[in-house]
């Protein structure tokens, strides 16, 4: 029998090892073009991001220099133009308005260094510029491209095609708009310059998964910006090679020989964003991807194998006898429920043992209930009468806590509090102060206030209520109420800060059931009257908890309070002495 399982196993061993390879270079595939478009896309944002904050605040400076009084004036007539000029003899003749606007233009560059220029150009074909001209040639700004974009659409803001500056190398993008007068007529432009090479030196530093880069094409079809110096305001080519891979609502994925390329489908400033990313790259994380799938898929059927011949040895009488064997001295270990097995013989042997396992467990887990219920009410019992704590006290305390963790659970449903945990903190809430019997009676009913060293002697009723929990519940095994218990005990005084006692534990270092202790301690001794100081309102103490958010308490678990106030207010006034 052993051998036709062993043969049917190793059949299906084989068949698994070819439909895992299958779908392992699927899927590493698959995880190649999702790494692709995850982190691309996540480039383009920030790309997108980066351009229209920057083109933005161009636009707005540009507003703002067309709205000056100084730059919209009218008295043109003596600006310098360049219809006529002949560059061996033109010199440079300034009006006194003409002086003022200049001042302004260089005023901006100074404090604008990635813009190229700003100049203006009016109806009468004057040119006003920052600086002046590479080479004073003929030049009638009403015939140049940004001038020509400005007029077609009067008082609105625009953003021009790329193109090549007439005396030196640059190619430039222009931002401009017309100056109109009171009649709405245009009559000049004003525009801001910034070079291709500018906008270009913001891709250089980026880096991008697979040592990919981003280009982006204008409406023309041309490259206006790329980190590549000879790529920069040439034609985009189009390689009809290229063949679709994946297409999502943010981009679409091609590959041909040379690059995988990733295009934005967002179009911005009538441009495209495009990513290229080498094949050989991106392919050998692909064959990286895949022969560590592989590896992992041989381990893991080989693992089963190996798992399934070991099941199948034990398929026989001795090793169920040796489990029964077993299961008679384990009943010791916490079984959490009976099992119904439909077999018979030494299955039904094994089912009887285990399930008789389980009755024992849980008469013992009922008796250590009991007990633990006896000890929580005697110490409680027992502090309440040293510290002059009423049982209403410790019923309130206890509620506070049930209400808080709830809230908490519904405030935070991914990771809540589990139910068992928030039944033992509702429970051992009346211990938390369990430290105050070894307290003397001169410092635990002093009406005043404590001087510094019978302060330090309090503290210490934390670290008392520790050593006698742990004293008490040695030899039962409950962890979650020992744990929980003591925690309670042990850490309600600690601060959110790092400032309160025993140990300076801060923030989430704190275990949450204390954080919780600590605020249900801390209100339902505002809200009573205390041997030391009388009862506030729940208002005021309500303001006290808000005052110390973040310092004394954990600000989450005081938006929780807040969440259910009336709740716990509700509780303090059905309860008071």
């Amino acid at each position: 029998m052993i051998r036709r399982f062993r043969s049917i196993f190793l059949i299906a061993y084989l068949i698994g090892v070819l439909a895992l390879l299958t779908v392992t270079f699927t899927s590493a595939r698959a995880e190649n073009i999702s790494m692709l478009v995850d982190q691309y896309t996540e480039s383009f944002r920030t790309t997108e991001l980066i351009f229209t904050n920057y083109f933005q605040g161009i636009q707005n400076d540009l507003l703002t220099l067309s709205e000056n009084e100084i730059v919209r004036t009218r008295d043109d007539e003596h600006f310098t133009s360049f219809i006529f000029a002949d560059e061996n003899s033109f010199e440079y003749n300034y009006s006194t308005e003409e002086l003022k606007i200049i001042q302004i233009f260089k005023s901006y560059l100074d404090n604008h260094p990635n813009a190229n220029s700003v100049y203006m150009g009016r109806e009468n074909g004057s040119f006003v510029r920052a600086v002046p001209r590479t080479s004073p040639t003929r030049y009638d700004p009403r015939t140049r491209p940004w001038y020509i974009a400005a007029m077609k659409t009067p008082g609105i803001l625009q953003m021009t095609v790329a193109y090549p500056s007439v005396t030196n190398d640059d190619i430039n993008i222009a931002f401009v708009i017309t100056l109109n007068d009171s009649n709405n007529i245009p009559y000049g432009v004003i525009g801001i310059d910034v070079t291709l090479e500018t906008l270009s030196e913001v891709l250089k530093d980026q880096q991008l998964l697979f040592g990919g880069y981003i280009e982006v094409v204008d409406s023309q079809d041309m490259i206006i910006v790329t980190p590549k110096d000879e790529n920069l305001y040439t034609l985009n080519k189009q390689d009809s090679n290229y063949r679709q891979l994946e297409q999502t609502e943010t981009v679409t994925i091609e590959r041909n020989k040379q690059f995988y390329k990733v295009t934005y489908s967002k179009e911005l400033w009538d441009s495209t964003l495009i990513a290229y990313a080498p094949t050989k790259v991106v392919e050998r994380s692909l064959v990286s991807n895949l022969i560590s799938k592989i590896l992992w898929s041989f381990i893991i059927l080989l693992i089963i194998e190996a798992s399934n011949y070991i099941f199948i040895k034990r398929y026989i009488d001795k090793p169920i006898k040796e489990l029964i064997t077993s299961l008679k001295e384990s009943q010791k270990t916490d079984i959490p429920k009976k099992i119904s097995l439909k077999a018979k013989g030494e299955f039904k042997q094994f089912e009887k043992q285990y399930n008789e396992l389980v009755d024992s467990l849980k008469q013992n887990e009922n008796d250590l209930k009991r007990i633990r219920n006896i000890i929580i009410t005697s110490l409680s019992s027992l502090t309440s009468m040293r510290d002059f704590e009423t049982g209403l006290h410790l019923y309130r305390a206890s509620k506070y806590v049930n209400l808080l963790a709830e809230a908490y659970n519904e405030m935070n449903p991914k990771e809540p509090i589990p139910s068992l945990i928030i039944d033992i903190m509702t429970e051992s809430a009346p211990l938390h102060d369990i430290g105050k019997i070894a307290i003397s009676d001169e410092i635990l009913k002093k009406k005043g206030s404590l001087t510094t060293e019978e302060f330090e002697i309090m503290k210490k009723h934390t670290l008392y209520g520790k050593q006698m929990f742990e004293k008490i519940m040695t030899g039962i095994e409950n962890r979650d109420f020992i744990k929980t218990a003591h925690n309670m005990i042990y850490y309600h005084h600690e601060r959110w800060n790092g400032k309160g006692y025993p140990e300076n534990l801060s923030n989430n270092n704190i275990p949450l059931e204390a954080r919780i202790m600590s605020i249900a301690d801390a209100y339902d001794a505002m809200t009573s009257t205390r041997v030391y100081s009388p009862a506030i309102s729940h208002e005021e103490a309500k303001a006290e908890l808000i005052r110390c958010k973040g310092t004394q308490f954990d600000p989450n678990l005081i938006d929780v309070f807040l969440s259910i106030e009336d709740s716990i207010k509700a509780v303090a006034e059905a309860y008071k002495e």
